[in-house]
């Protein structure tokens, strides 16, 4: 055998391993427990790896870390084979919650944040262009949310939130679908309950924040038909922000 022919089958071993190694999860493992060590750092406190696991349904690695009182602290990878992107940082929701003062006095709403209150109550349909501001001077008309190109099928869809509040906030992984019936909206009709996880994704610094919405547990395959995304703000007085419609052929 000659030396070009050596050398060639050597690479493609080599390229084999290696693709073997990668579509095994073991790399991925690796590099996810490596990114979320490395974003560890950054956080001034001591913390100790602990596990990591796969979140199928939010499509990203679950790393576990502790700290010196044995409290589990999460940080979210992203994705599956390329696990580059934190997506969440439980340390940061952590010291959020805690640093809530549930003693402070709730502030009063004016008559337009009344209504719109009432009518998410009565389950009404808001539109996100609601003239309203609410509680921090966070503003519903500063939300848009749109499908990401070439991630919408019958099954499932990525959503790209842009929210150019001073301060973006976090959003939960839950959502719901409504498709247009004689042009009414209407929630679609749930096959299964579904227990969301409770995890917030952050938005990076342009304020954006993408969230991968499968409902084939909830609904299956969504029919033909006219359809949007609903996400419920629960940190800023439970406003509902709807994502462009889109159709499924």
């Amino acid at each position: 055998m000659s030396k070009k022919k050596i050398v060639l089958t050597a690479v493609v071993l080599v390229f084999m391993i290696f693709s073997g190694l990668w579509i095994s999860g073991i790399i991925p493992i690796f590099i996810a427990k490596q990114v979320a060590v490395n974003y560890t750092k950054k956080i001034n406190m001591w913390l100790e790896y602990k596990d990591i696991v796969y979140t199928n349904h939010f499509d990203c690695w679950n790393v576990v870390f502790i700290d010196k009182d044995n409290n589990e602290y999460s940080i979210n990878v992203a994705s599956k084979y390329f696990p580059f992107n934190v997506i969440y940082d439980g340390v940061y929701q952590s010291s959020l919650i805690n640093s809530i003062d549930y003693n402070a006095p709730i502030p009063k709403r004016n008559n337009s944040e009344n209504k719109l209150v009432n009518d998410i109550a009565e389950n009404k349909t808001i539109n996100a262009t609601v003239d309203i501001t609410t509680v921090g001077n966070w503003d519903v008309n500063k939300v848009n949310i749109i499908i990401k190109e070439g991630t919408l099928t019958n099954e499932s869809a990525t959503i790209i939130i842009t929210d150019i509040n001073d301060n973006p906030i976090s959003w939960g992984v839950d959502f719901l679908v409504e498709v247009k019936k004689d042009d009414k909206w209407e929630l679609v009709p749930q096959k299964a309950e579904v227990t969301w996880i409770e995890i917030a994704m952050m938005p990076n610094e342009s304020g954006i924040t993408e969230i991968n919405c499968k409902w084939t547990e909830m609904y299956g395959k969504l029919e033909s038909g006219t359809y949007r995304i609903v996400k419920n703000n629960y940190s800023q007085q439970y406003d509902k922000v709807y994502s462009e419609p889109f159709i499924i052929d």
